[in-house]
């Protein structure tokens, strides 16, 4: 498949917020089509690579969980003993550079659907419960770290606790149950192995609800783009293999740790500033990009309407939304002339010349209705632009042919702008 056939686009109904950064982007995009072809670009296909950074956590978790000694005394001997094999070690590594990468693509994700607008209008569901899955992200990266039972994971455990201790819902301090071995009990270890299969579990699900409003969402890369991603992870982790802190010692807090900038990066900034400045910029960060979709203010591309009494009858509106029919016989007749054969009841000839594709899903809808917001979703424009002739006299030439979904008209406008395509 050609990049040309795997254009990228703006939002549906809207336009970039900030039009020279997302050509900026797609210029980045166009130079990795040249190297890899689109199908095997990774920053077209960022949402795929995050099910599969998720499968290969999953994966990798699994035989990680069969070995794991969830103990106070066996944690830490468990994953030591597992790191000592070749298998172990490979599997304990793809599981955290799978999670590394992961919190990467999301970042990219993120930033390619802000650039590209993809953020109002229906698409504010899958904003906002993508920006709800950050923090289960961090939550389950962090657990993750809390298992091994070394110096980093106490030192995580030590600032974690420190957090949550400025927010008014204990009335002791947390983090002294961090500073005393004794506290550190078998039944503790089982409650952080027990949230380390919960939180992910239901990160899962919400990735599930992330997609449910987004047409053929892309969760499954290439096989080219697939295999490439895991080779690199593999590599990864024989030449660089994940290793463990010394034991900690409860009765001081960790010295120097070699921290996870990707998922880690929060304790330093609270070291840096103060626990409740974090909360602050963490609730502000939350709630100002789950607030974005309202705040940005991308414009919506005007509805565009059948104009009966300019159609000449080219049948553009015809060829580009299988579920034309239904609106068309809708549209009150007084085309001028031999013209109207394409937008107006009295449409015999355009039918007949329609594709057989969709001649079956007129035949096989049960109602205009549930037709048009069928087929209108799985619509993707051409341009009118390659078409001059199209375009009635008096009309400009640059107007756009689309299926608008949110208003189910099948349409071709007269009114200036620019072309586009979904």
């Amino acid at each position: 498949m050609s990049a040309d056939t795997l254009r990228t686009t703006p939002g549906a109904g809207s336009r970039p917020p900030w039009p020279a950064l997302w050509r900026a982007w797609e210029g980045l995009e166009g130079a990795l089509d040249a190297a890899f072809g689109a199908r095997a670009n990774p920053l077209r296909h960022l949402g795929a690579l995050g099910f599969l950074f998720f499968w290969v956590m999953l994966a990798s978790g699994l035989y990680l969980y069969v070995v794991f000694e969830g103990t106070a005394a066996g944690a830490y001997r468990s994953i030591d003993a597992l790191s000592a094999t070749a298998i172990g070690s490979a599997a304990r590594s793809l599981h955290r550079y799978a999670a590394d990468s992961f919190v990467a693509v999301t970042a990219l994700h993120l930033a390619r659907e802000l650039l590209a607008g993809r953020l109002t209008g229906p698409r504010w569901f899958a904003w906002v419960t993508g920006v709800v899955l950050i923090w289960f992200l961090y939550a389950s990266g962090i657990g993750g770290y809390w298992l091994v039972g070394d110096q980093l994971a106490q030192w995580s455990l030590i600032a974690t606790a420190e957090w949550f201790d400025a927010l008014p819902l204990f009335g002791l301090a947390t983090v002294r149950n961090f500073l005393s071995g004794g506290q550190m009990t078998d039944r503790f270890y089982a409650l952080l192995a027990f949230l380390h299969v919960a939180i992910p579990l239901t990160l899962l699900f919400g990735m599930w609800l992330h997609i449910q409003r987004v047409t053929r969402a892309d969760v499954a890369p290439a096989r080219a783009l697939a295999l490439g991603t895991l080779a690199m992870l593999l590599v990864l982790a024989v030449a660089r293999p994940a290793t463990s802190m010394p034991p900690p010692d409860y009765g001081a807090v960790p010295g120097a740790v070699t921290v996870d900038w990707y998922l880690l990066f929060i304790h330093p900034l609270m070291e840096a500033t103060t626990p409740v400045a974090l909360w602050i910029m963490a609730a502000a960060g939350t709630l100002g990009l789950a607030a974005l979709p309202w705040l940005v203010g991308a414009r919506r591309e005007p509805v565009a309407r059948v104009d009966p009494l300019n159609c000449n009858g080219c049948g553009r509106c015809f060829a580009d939304c299988p579920s034309a029919p239904w609106w068309w016989s809708r549209v009150p007749t007084g085309g001028a002339g031999p013209g109207s054969r394409a937008c107006c009841p009295s449409s015999a000839p355009a039918a007949a010349s329609a594709p057989a594709r969709v001649r079956r899903r007129r035949r096989s809808a049960r109602s205009p209705s549930s037709s048009l917001a069928s087929t209108c979703r799985s619509f993707r424009s051409r341009r009118c632009a390659a078409r001059p002739s199209a375009c009635s006299p008096g009309l400009p030439a640059g107007r756009a042919c689309w299926c608008s979904a949110a208003t189910a008209r099948s349409t071709c406008t007269g009114s200036p702008g620019p072309t586009r395509a979904w």
